[in-house]
């Protein structure tokens, strides 16, 4: 089962150690550095770090060792970090734009400010919007 959790310091070395998920623990962090990883039954096949700065965080890397898997991985890991960071008081995520398709179907948005070529999300918002993208239709 695959479970989404805060990176913890034991997770490091097995990090550090596999060449895909490398960046992961090697992307220097401009604030207080947090990490979020992607368990599948004790092995760690991806994650997603950045770094804090008062109530914003910013996503430096997202990465997915399962590449079939990556766009459904994505999605979901990008998800629980903003849950696990507005757990601790963050109230908006910025992301790099080459994450651009995943992440504007989640609900990020440009800025007017042209925050350097980043998306944006307001933790707040993203909470009252339904889970799903308004191109899904139930019957």
């Amino acid at each position: 089962m695959i479970h989404f959790r805060n990176m913890v310091l034991e997770d490091i070395g097995y990090i550090y150690n596999n060449k895909v998920l490398r960046p992961l623990v090697t992307v220097p962090p401009i604030g207080e550095k947090f990490g979020v990883v992607i368990d599948d039954r004790g092995k760690i096949i991806g994650g997603a770090t950045g770094y804090t700065d008062e109530d914003s965080a910013v996503i430096q890397k997202i990465v997915i060792d399962d590449v079939a898997q990556s766009q459904m991985l994505k999605e979901s890991l990008i998800r629980s970090v903003i849950y696990i960071l507005e757990r601790k008081g963050i109230k908006t995520v910025f992301v790099d734009k080459s994450e651009e398709e995943v992440c504007k179907k989640i609900g990020f948005r440009e800025s007017d400010k042209n925050q350097d070529g980043l998306l944006y999300i307001d933790t707040e918002e993203f909470f009252q919007r339904p889970c799903c993208s308004g191109s899904m239709k139930f019957d």
